[in-house]
């Protein structure tokens, strides 16, 4: 699985850019498993630094620019608007939430909400909300708000990768084709599922032939959720629908919804839980 696909330019264009940036920086460290490496962290962010953030980035010195734990004190004091005073206990994350287990470093920022799933179904009453299949590791639909995935998310970021509350640390969720080659036209009829991630191997567990990679969101003013398909730095919209309580994630939604009449358009809503 390409890990460069992970993380787009960071331009300089506020905090919002600016933490998702770090975030993922993380994120494709740990999962090439140099989360402990700051020389190899400082050398892969340099590639993606353009705009006004790269003319910033040249004019660091050399011992900052080469060592990650440097350059990411320089860049939450370049565009946090606290300046990098950060509160020690942020309120409403608990400590043992973000404590490190087993010698993984839990290099998570402070300010992170939970939340869950739910889903509104086109000519659907009922409240229904996200979970995750037990033997499948497959996303589908249950009426009872107890039984759903519980995630975690910087309600202060803007695209971010959906992380699993329930697991261990970097547990995430996939976008999985189910067709080996999937056709990735906006009139595409072919179709992905949400899956788990082993947190370990960084496979989906799904038995799905096609390629797949970790979910990128983002949360609307409104608090809808909308999923993305990256290519490098592109983004494009997947559309959600359902059948029963099967969810189902497409990039043509509406030649999708016109070839599968029995497939209800869902709109998925983040919803804040303790």
């Amino acid at each position: 699985m390409s890990t460069t696909q992970d993380i787009e330019s960071f331009t300089g264009s506020g905090w919002k850019e600016c933490s998702a940036f770090i975030q993922r920086v993380r994120a494709v460290a740990w999962k090439e498993g140099k989360l402990r490496d700051p020389d190899w962290m400082a050398d892969f962010a340099s590639l993606y630094f353009s705009d006004d953030a790269l003319a910033w980035y040249c004019l660091l010195s050399p011992d900052i620019q080469e060592n990650w734990p440097k350059l990411q004190a320089a860049l939450v004091k370049q565009w946090s608007p606290s300046g990098g005073d950060v509160r020690s206990e942020p309120p409403n994350v608990p400590i043992a939430a973000a404590a490190a287990p087993s010698g993984i470093v839990n290099d998570k920022i402070d300010y992170l909400d939970r939340g869950i799933l739910k889903a509104s179904v086109t000519g659907k009453q009922e409240a229904l909300f996200v979970y995750i299949h037990p033997t499948s590791k497959v996303c589908n639909l249950t009426n009872s708000p107890e039984n759903a995935l519980r995630f975690r998310f910087n309600s202060q970021s803007n695209s971010q990768l959906l992380e699993c509350a329930d697991g261990p640390p970097f547990s995430w969720l996939a976008t999985h084709w189910f067709q080996k080659t999937p056709n990735l036209d906006r009139d595409s009829l072919h179709y992905a599922r949400l899956t788990a991630v082993n947190c370990d191997s960084l496979k989906s567990p799904a038995a799905l032939s096609g390629p797949f990679q970790l979910v990128t969101f983002r949360i609307t003013g409104s608090g809808e959720v909308r999923f993305f398909w990256r290519d490098g730095t592109i983004e494009t919209p997947l559309a959600t629908f359902t059948s029963g309580t099967s969810l189902t994630l497409v990039l043509g939604g509406e030649a999708f919804g016109k070839e599968y009449t029995g497939e209800n358009p869902v709109t998925l809503l983040m919803q804040k839980v303790n």
